[in-house]
Parts: C-alpha cells; structure tokens; sequence
C-alpha cells in the first residue's frame, strides 16, 4: 500500500508542472468587457441639455466651443468628446453637477456643468474648468462647493549664505546694504 501511495504522489508531481506548462502554452481567455453602464433618464436629459448648449454655441464659432480659462485669462476652443457619469455630483433634487470632457487638439480638458431644474426643465447654469491634462484646478468639499486647488511654488535655491547669528545688514554710504559682523 506504501507503495501504491508513493506512486500516486510521484505521478501527482510530474503532472503538475506538465499541466501547468501546457496551460502556458495556450492563450488566455480574454477576460469579458465590461459594457458601458445604461444611461439613466436623468443623465439622458443632463447630457441632452449640456449638449444642445455646445451645439449652439459650437455654431456661431466654427464648430469649436469656447472655454473661458479664468486662471490663465485666455479662451480654449475645444470640441466635447463625452461625459464622466462617475463624477456627477447631487448638489440637491433641484441642482446637478455634470463632467464633461472636451478636447482642443492638444489636451484634455475637463469641465464641470451646473444645471438646475427651473420650473420643470432642467437649465445650464454655469461651467467651470476643473482639469487640464490632469492638473486639478478646483475641487469640492463634501458641501459639494467648488474651491481652487492650493499651488505649490517651488522655492529658488538662495544665492548666498543666509546671515549668520553674529552678522546683520546695513546700508552703506550709497545706500547700498551690505553684511558687516557685529563689533566691526
């Protein structure tokens, strides 16, 4: 019996790595596509609003849209290339933020709708650019309000020593200010 056992087991550990080589040997199966999800009736209606709006816009300016980049005071003629349903945001029953994603031939740009629902129909309110290239400009707080993202400057490397404990600045005949030690 000993040796029967022994057998299975030796015979077990040949065939493994022999499996598992002829399972390397084949292609993977592709692993399913997730389909995009079914827009709701709420999204249809946004994204029908926002994009009659860049319709008519897009016709009195050549077929682009113009966005004002409030931060660098210039325009940005880009074309909508879709919506980022993930990012909407439920303000209140009355008040949507909607993400769109437009491009100008160079980059990505991402902008942010409000729409309010006004007497039964859903109203563009205002658009805002949150990205470039994905370089934030705004966020929101968890009151759903919009705030600029904070830059950090880099500091340049001093050019000179910094002034030491026993040293200090002080205007020399010309007015020029220059580093004496204390006592001198």
């Amino acid at each position: 019996m000993k040796f029967m056992h022994a057998a299975v087991v030796l015979a077990l550990a040949f065939s493994a790595p022999a499996a598992s080589i002829a399972a390397a040997d084949k292609p993977a199966a592709k692993a399913p596509t997730a389909k995009p999800a079914k827009e709701t009736v709420l999204q249809k209606t946004l994204r029908e609003v926002i994009e009659r709006n860049v319709r008519e816009v897009s016709a009195e300016n050549d077929g682009d849209y113009p966005l004002e980049d409030t931060l660098n005071d210039e325009m940005i003629n880009a074309k909508l290339k879709g919506f980022i349903w993930s990012a909407m945001r439920d303000v209140s029953k009355n008040e949507k933020i909607v993400r769109a994603e437009f491009h100008d031939g160079t980059s990505v740009i991402l902008v942010d709708y409000t729409l309010r629902l006004e007497e039964g129909s859903w109203e563009f309110n205002d658009e805002t650019i949150i990205s470039i290239d994905g370089v934030e400009r705004f966020v929101y707080n968890d009151k759903h309000e919009r705030r600029p993202v904070r830059k950090t400057v880099e500091m340049d490397e001093p050019t000179e020593e910094p002034l030491l404990e026993d040293e200090f600045s002080v205007p020399d005949s010309d007015g020029d200010v220059t580093d004496d030690e204390v006592g001198t």
